[in-house]
């Protein structure tokens, strides 16, 4: 792992966590509204910077499309999206 790294989500800077050599980054208060936002992530290494556009759904289409992903975490994702598509529907319908 480097040393000097600096990591924000659309511009706060956030802590990044570590399992073993994999290093996250979680952004947090995420409402099952805002599944479709997208999150600008910025990891700065020793000066340098990769930027990188992300939402959940992101996320939840790699995991879909994975070959090495397990079935539990696809039942996972596919129930946040049906639920995001519902909360979609009812925010539609009220308003």
């Amino acid at each position: 792992m480097a040393n000097n790294i600096n990591v924000s989500v659309n511009g706060q800077n956030v802590a990044p966590e570590y399992d073993g050599n994999i290093m996250c980054v979680r952004v947090p208060d995420i409402n099952i509204s805002s599944l479709g936002d997208t999150y600008n992530v910025k990891i700065s290494v020793n000066g340098k910077e990769i930027n990188q556009k992300y939402s959940v759904m992101t996320y939840m289409y790699k995991v879909l499309n994975s070959q090495n992903s397990n079935t539990k975490l696809n039942n996972v994702v596919k129930a946040l999206y049906f639920y995001n598509e519902a909360v979609k529907q009812y925010s539609m319908e009220i308003e």
